[in-house]
């Protein structure tokens, strides 16, 4: 294939495509969707895509919204919008309206695709705004195309939109073309020992980005994919992985934390080949606990964004990180992957030059996030690195540098000595009082509820005075958002409610 360093011909694209529809046609009656019980074909699933493109083809290139529950439909689905040369907008079902009104506006959708009644407000905006509302189970109830074809798109022609949190309140639109993404996927494929017997775990929203390595791969490789079927699935995929025998598990590592926290003492998954951590630092108690006790061929750690679609830095976790490290409390984020530039800037923050990059926000939101110089795009991701024995460690966002007193303080250093606690699941440091009197807040999650006695005589034996929490509070269940990730907004949210209590 052309190196990803070059631009992404046309014919590089229609490639990529037909491969993967030669892999469909060719998995006649392996499994592509593995349920319990409920097994669907890869027949199935090329029957299913025939009647999705046909029933949509006369929405040309169309902007489509894919808002439904996880099903062998929802899969069928967005390989019909994709293959079928449409734009596929991920929205998870349950978001508040006016919330999904504003992904349909920025994002100009022509189609909603749901699988459950949509409120009176959404009805009136799309008939307003033209778009179609099509039901998942219509999806597949005509007749079907004659054969399955690859697209005809262009590389820069957007593939995926997906939504993230806005700084203004509103989500931003971070749209992916057929080369940012098709570049990451070759890279995954080249890089992860991927077989046609894998069988992938999806326990994440599928409006998250890592939904692109998890499906891609997985049916261009051959793959089965396993679907979490509730909130617990993805609290804790464990029974899910063990009943379904998945071999491929992607997720974030405080979905792993809390797969600790239900094997401690017990044997760890055997069935697990593949192990990828992604999406927030990776601790080495958490990686080095994985690696002793698992029995999978490779774990390893990737670093990017939606921004990147969405890998750019990989590394392959050993046993002797966990000294080599010790001094940074996480796994290194490692080397970058190929055909992603990098450079530091004065003040530690990453900067990646990719044909993975995204072409920008819709809407022109957060302009000064990818700039220009001297002809070269710039994507500036906000993270503080180090380079360290060769490779690259991410020292958390510029905004957890803080000042108090005159001194630097890096709030992750003061995370890493907090999960030297035993049994400890996670740990989040911020500030409240404002610039002019910060004070820091230690939020622990999980294990024993020590007291701020215990925390500050720990601490104080590891760290400066002037980096001693002024406030410890701990959390028995840790909150997470859709992406299985902590949700940081939720934990400040709760803590100033209790200390305006007090």
């Amino acid at each position: 294939m052309t190196p990803v360093s070059q631009i992404m011909t046309t014919d590089h694209c229609h490639k990529f495509y037909d491969a993967m529809v030669n892999r469909i046609l060719t998995g006649t009656t392996r499994p592509f969707y593995v349920s319990g019980k409920d097994t669907k074909t890869y027949d199935e699933f090329h029957n299913a895509l025939l009647k999705g493109i046909n029933k949509l083809q006369s929405y040309h290139h169309g902007r489509v919204c894919l808002a439904t529950s996880k099903s062998f439909e929802t899969y069928s689905a967005i390989f019909s919008i994709v293959l079928g040369g449409h734009t596929w907008i991920p929205v998870n079902p349950n978001q508040p309206t006016d919330r999904f009104i504003d992904i349909l506006k920025i994002g100009q959708v022509d189609v909603l695709i749901v699988d459950q009644p949509i409120t009176a407000e959404m009805q009136e905006y799309c008939i307003e705004a033209k778009i179609a509302i099509i039901s998942l189970d219509t999806l597949f109830s005509e007749k079907p195309s004659e054969t399955l074809l690859g697209p005809d798109v262009r590389p820069t022609d957007i593939a995926i939109i997906y939504f993230t949190s806005g700084s203004t309140g509103k989500p931003k639109g971070v749209p992916i073309t057929h080369e940012n993404y098709i570049l990451n996927v070759e890279n995954i494929l080249e890089i992860l020992p991927i077989n046609d017997n894998d069988v992938f775990g999806d326990y994440h929203d599928l409006s998250f980005v890592i939904s692109i390595p998890v499906l891609f791969p997985c049916v261009f490789s051959g793959g089965a994919l396993v679907p979490s079927k509730s909130s617990m699935d993805q609290l804790n995929p464990l029974p899910n992985i063990l009943t379904n025998k998945v071999t491929v598990l992607i997720t974030v590592p405080s979905t792993l934390s809390r797969i600790m926290k239900f094997t401690r003492d017990k044997e760890l998954i055997s069935v697990l080949r593949v192990l990828i951590s992604c999406g927030e630092p990776l601790h080495l108690d958490v990686m080095s606990y994985f690696r002793e006790k698992s029995e999978a061929e490779v774990i390893m750690n990737f670093y990017g964004s939606t921004e990147v679609a969405p890998w750019t830095f990989c590394h392959e976790c050993k046993m002797d990180d966990v000294l080599g490290y010790a001094d940074f409390g996480v796994a290194p984020i490692g080397k970058p992957i190929k055909g992603n530039i990098i450079k530091v800037s004065d003040d530690g923050e990453l900067w990646v030059s990719s044909r993975q990059l995204s072409p920008g926000y819709l809407d022109g939101a957060s302009p000064t996030t990818f700039i220009t110089e001297n002809n070269q795009r710039w994507y500036k991701t906000g993270d503080r690195v180090v380079e360290h024995d060769g490779v690259f460690v991410c020292k958390g966002r510029l905004d957890n540098q803080i000042k108090i007193g005159g001194y630097r303080i890096d709030l992750m250093d003061i995370e890493a000595n907090l999960r030297q606690f035993d049994d400890v699941q996670n740990v989040f440091c911020f500030t409240v009082g404002g610039v002019k009197n910060p004070q820091i807040v230690a939020t622990l999650f999980g294990g024993k509820a020590y007291s701020f006695v215990e925390i500050i005589d720990l601490l104080s034996k590891r760290l400066p005075v002037y980096m001693l929490p002024k406030y410890v509070e701990y959390f028995e269940e840790m909150p997470v958002n859709k992406n299985g990730k902590l949700d940081r907004v939720k934990v400040k949210e709760i803590v100033a409610e209790r200390l305006q209590v007090r």
